[in-house]
């Protein structure tokens, strides 16, 4: 083959190479096949690629053509070890006759896989300035060492492997982007099927609670449940946690208030129960944060336990605000928790604010929270409002500071009890 047939086979393998990249988004499948056409186009008896473990900052041999290894773990080594090491450490390309000879040469991989190196040319991986590993072939064949020219050629092949990389880390990005949306929306689906479907008609009352969640998180929850002696159980809750897990919590946690409602308990047995549940059927760095109360709609008296949650606020009709604290831990905790409970009567015109923590902390571009006192101040200036049109001015209020027409960062979540006058 002259000179010239042979530079045009050269660059005929690098289009080759490049075929093969834009054929497969299979990393291992591409680098296999970009290091094979190298290994045979510059007539070499091995070839391989070592990428950079950032975790360890350790070369890790990733990809090998006639390179036995023995071990049956990957061959790793210290960035800056050998003659790979220091291509890695400091981004430029050796090329040498005899490796042995190379006062950098390190022969722990020559002992792990039993192959003995003589020439040798090795280039760095790079996306734009960043080192991610290297690329060498070994031991030319019919010459003693491998030419300026076929360093070039090397050179090609480690941008061809590059490309097939960072393609193939993108695909990856791209498939958990869609899962994690898969995810969300399902855990979304799950929000949404344990919120009440309809306000609670009560005499003398306008109650109605919102949920407006966010794209990242599937842990509020807030719920109506009817009880005897004209009594209604109102909650507001948030798990710590997002996604599908937090979701799938929370809906665990309505099924068995549901069920212990049923049984007609008292305040305090009720939640003790419900935390002992929690405690037994999740993990220690899963909790919920809950606020049950009952309101008696005859008598006017409203009974609750603050489970770690937000305190919800009681606006009286005469300009004074409470905030309702009585209670205990947060649940799932510990399972023999003590839990306080209180009772207050409602006025004509008292109203009782329960939110979740997506309100009070929603961030505006100073990274200022909204906070405790912004909502306080809002709220006293319209308690002459309808329960509906409270917690949309508060809605508004929020998303106004925070980014401003942006998707929110948590859930925001509200309930309203407002006895009319």
């Amino acid at each position: 083959m002259s000179d010239t047939e042979r530079k045009l086979r050269m660059f005929e393998g690098l289009f080759e190479a490049n075929a093969a990249v834009t054929s497969s988004l299979d990393r291992d499948e591409v680098l296999n096949l970009v290091m094979e056409k190298a290994r045979e186009l510059l007539n070499a008896e091995a070839a391989s690629i070592f990428l950079l473990d950032e975790k360890t900052d350790e070369l890790v041999l990733e990809v090998s053509t006639n390179l036995p290894q023995n071990s049956e773990s990957k061959i790793r080594f210290p960035k800056g070890l050998g003659v790979a090491g220091w291509v890695a450490a400091n981004g430029q390309p050796v090329v040498t006759k005899d490796i042995s000879k190379d006062s950098r040469f390190y022969t722990g991989v020559q002992n792990k896989t039993g192959f003995h190196t003589h020439s040798y040319l090795c280039v760095p991986l790079k996306i734009k300035d960043r080192i991610i590993g290297t690329a060498q072939v070994l031991n030319c064949i019919g010459r003693d060492e491998f030419s300026e020219e076929e360093l070039y050629i090397m050179e090609g092949f480690a941008r061809q492997a590059t490309i097939a990389l960072e393609n193939a880390r993108l695909h990856q990005e791209e498939l958990e982007k869609k899962r994690l949306e898969e995810e969300l929306e399902l855990a979304h689906r799950i929000q949404q099927q344990l919120l009440p479907e309809y306000d609670p008609q009560l005499p003398g009352y306008d109650i109605t609670g919102f949920s407006f969640p966010s794209r990242w998180v599937g842990g509020d929850y807030f719920d109506f449940i009817q009880l005897p002696e004209n009594r209604m159980s109102i909650i507001i809750a948030d798990v710590c946690g997002k996604g599908v897990p937090a979701a799938v919590m929370m809906s665990s946690m309505q099924a068995v208030l549901h069920s212990l409602t049923g049984l007609n308990f008292s305040l305090q047995t009720t939640v003790h129960n419900l935390n002992r549940y929690i405690c037994l059927n999740s993990t220690s760095d899963k909790f919920i944060t809950n606020f049950y109360s009952e309101l008696d709609y005859t008598k006017h008296t409203l009974s609750y336990i603050n489970c770690g949650h937000n305190p919800p606020y009681l606006f009286r009709k005469n300009g004074t605000v409470e905030a309702l604290l009585t209670g205990g831990l947060v649940l799932g905790v510990l399972e023999d928790t003590k839990y306080a409970f209180s009772e207050t009567y409602l006025e004509p015109g008292d109203i009782v604010l329960m939110y979740t923590d997506g309100v009070t902390e929603e961030h505006n571009e100073q990274k200022e929270m909204f906070g405790e006192n912004r909502l306080m101040e809002l709220v006293s200036g319209i308690t002459e409002l309808s329960a509906g049109e409270i917690l949309e001015k508060i809605y508004q209020a929020v998303m106004q500071f925070g980014k401003d027409g942006q998707e929110a960062e948590d859930d925001l979540t509200l309930v309203c009890i407002k006895r009319m006058e």
